[in-house]
């Protein structure tokens, strides 16, 4: 590990538990981006097939500015996933004990989400004059936050560790593939029970 002094009996320094913090909130981050954007895309195409009737959500608003509004939202989503396809998502990460690995995800599903709580909650007020849907768009923030605190948290964290622990192989990135697919489910499955 590092040529630091162990000094908890754990095998890893305190720069070493700093690398290894860092590097899950990164991680964290770009998944929640990604269950930002891919929840967005997903708003853009309901709020386009409502702009044609497709669906009755109840979006208020002519055809032209609900095919524009889901424009704008799928960029947006668009871009959130460009964003968190340039982090780390894979790669291996061989060196770090299970059950820190498992404690650093947990700290970094809390702290991302309760900043895209406050984002969310700092940014509603700007949206609301454009429409409901932007509305819904900023409650996407809400939603990949409850997702993560209520079902990444819990599920995620813990299928990760089962599948890094049980599973060979799985430590090549594969168990945050499986984390962020949690995620985006759960982040659908919530933005569909808020429309």
């Amino acid at each position: 590990m590092s040529t630091e002094e162990d000094t908890e009996g754990t095998g890893l320094a305190p720069l070493d538990y700093a690398r290894l913090y860092g590097r899950q909130i990164g991680i964290v981050g770009d998944m929640y981006l990604a269950v930002v954007g891919a929840a967005l895309v997903a708003l853009a195409v309901v709020v386009v097939l409502d702009g044609f009737g497709i669906v009755a959500v109840g979006l208020s608003g002519s055809t032209g500015a609900l095919l524009g509004s889901g424009l704008v939202i799928a960029v947006l989503g668009l871009f959130a996933l460009g964003v968190a396809s340039e982090g780390p998502m894979t790669g291996a990460a061989h060196e770090w004990p299970e059950i820190h690995m498992a404690i650093a995800r947990a700290a970094g599903i809390v702290a991302v989400s309760v900043a895209g709580l406050l984002l969310a909650s700092t940014i509603e007020g700007f949206f609301e004059e454009l429409g409901v849907a932007f509305a819904i768009a900023v409650d996407t923030l809400r939603v990949a936050s409850r997702s993560g605190l209520l079902v990444a948290l819990p599920l995620g964290v813990i299928g990760t560790y089962a599948l890094r622990v049980f599973v060979p192989g799985s430590r090549g990135g594969w168990d945050r593939v499986a984390m962020l697919g949690v995620w985006i489910v759960a982040g659908w499955i919530f933005l569909a029970a808020a429309l």
